[in-house]
């Protein structure tokens, strides 16, 4: 408990100090701790240090880790969103931040159809060349938004990337490039897209500095990854 509790508190208070270097207030800013790999302990333990946001990266691992009744923290899925594991994401996961193809919006619009609120959803954009990384292309986001927007039971709340680079200049022109690319999409559509999801352990000061309301962390909070790897089947 001891290392992770120092870790949480490390990182909360590095992000104040972020946060008001560049004008902004550090509430604004939500920590979702990246829990792949991680077993359901090490969460628990992360959650009474004062993380209250989770984002998984498979289906399967999460649905096996976070067994119902619902845990008491929130659970984002944060990997790529099989077309065939859009069934499962109802009552395990509270948002999916990484939508990137219609075929998936609309498929996730139907197993959620007839829910009492809109379920939030986020655009996941690659600024990659590299067709394999997820996420769709910048020039892609009007027509997928358009779509999700024309989908009753999702609400878009904003937009998701993962840096394609390990390059820290080059990654934070990528940050500003969503925050521009949100302001275009608020701009034309009329209406407000608040989340940004943006920042990992290696990155995250620089994913504040340009708008970031929500960072990833993983290491950051967990320390190091257990060697072992989630396979999704």
């Amino acid at each position: 408990m001891g290392d992770t509790a120092d870790r949480v508190a490390t990182v909360q208070a590095r992000i104040s100090d972020i946060a008001r270097s560049c004008g902004r207030d550090p509430g604004e800013i939500r920590i979702i701790g990246a829990s792949k790999g991680q077993d359901r302990s090490a969460v628990e333990e992360a959650y009474a240090s004062g993380i209250t946001e989770f984002g998984e990266n498979y289906v399967q691992e999460a649905a096996a880790k976070f067994v119902p009744p619902h845990p008491p923290w929130r659970l984002h899925f944060i990997g790529h969103l099989q077309h065939r594991k859009v069934r499962d994401v109802p009552g395990l996961f509270d948002m999916v931040q990484t939508l990137d193809a219609s075929r998936t919006v609309h498929a996730l619009d139907a197993v959620m159809a007839g829910r009492s609120t809109p379920y939030p959803v986020a655009i996941e954009v690659s600024f990659s060349h590299d067709p394999v990384r997820p996420g769709i292309s910048p020039e892609g986001v009007p027509d997928l938004l358009q779509d999700i927007l024309g989908c009753g039971a999702l609400h878009c709340r904003g937009f998701m990337v993962v840096a394609s680079t390990a390059d820290r200049d080059a990654s934070q022109k990528e940050f500003a490039a969503l925050r521009e690319l949100r302001d275009a999409m608020e701009r034309r559509f009329g209406k407000k897209f608040p989340e940004l999801s943006m920042g990992m352990s290696g990155d995250y000061d620089l994913a504040i500095r340009e708008g970031a309301t929500m960072v990833r962390l993983g290491t950051a909070i967990f320390g190091p990854r257990p060697l072992r790897n989630a396979v999704e089947r």
